[in-house]
């Protein structure tokens, strides 16, 4: 059985993660939006989109691996649709299904913004040895959902 002292260190385990999580989202959304006046929620978008199937990725896959509703998937294409970054289309195995990709400037765009990410990104982790940023990753991926799973058996 788990004491007192243990749910006290994880629960200050799991605020510290938040607020290191949330400040550099923060962080990094307030610089996509004055950059690029794009918001982080978008760009993530554009990021699974530049990540995904060549052939597009349905709203379902795509909402899943944003870890998002299919709603706020929705609300965010829209706009990125309206201004020719995302192209939408029928599947043409499943014409009751539709497949989103980038479009060309969608893909200029990604790229501009995720070579800068990717140095705002380092900046921050900078902060962390080498050595601490594998023990980060290595721990964080230790918290994954199956695992936490297993603390409820």
């Amino acid at each position: 059985m788990i004491g007192p002292a243990e749910n006290a260190d994880a629960l200050k385990s799991w605020l510290s993660l938040l607020r290191a999580s949330s400040a550099i989202k923060k962080d990094v959304d307030t610089k996509l939006r004055s950059t690029f006046d794009v918001s982080i929620s978008r760009f993530d978008v554009l990021s699974a989109l530049e990540r995904g199937n060549r052939n597009g990725l349905r709203a379902g896959e795509l909402s899943r691996q944003l870890f998002v509703s299919d709603g706020n998937t929705t609300q965010v294409m829209s706009k990125l649709i309206t201004e020719g970054y995302v192209l939408k289309r029928t599947d043409k195995d499943d014409a009751r299904a539709v497949l989103y990709s980038l479009s060309d400037e969608g893909k200029r765009l990604f790229d501009d913004m995720a070579s800068v990410h990717g140095e705002w990104i380092q900046s921050i982790f900078g902060e962390l040895t080498p050595e601490e940023m594998t023990v980060l990753k290595n721990t964080l991926d230790r918290l994954k959902p199956k695992n936490i799973d297993k603390g409820r058996e």
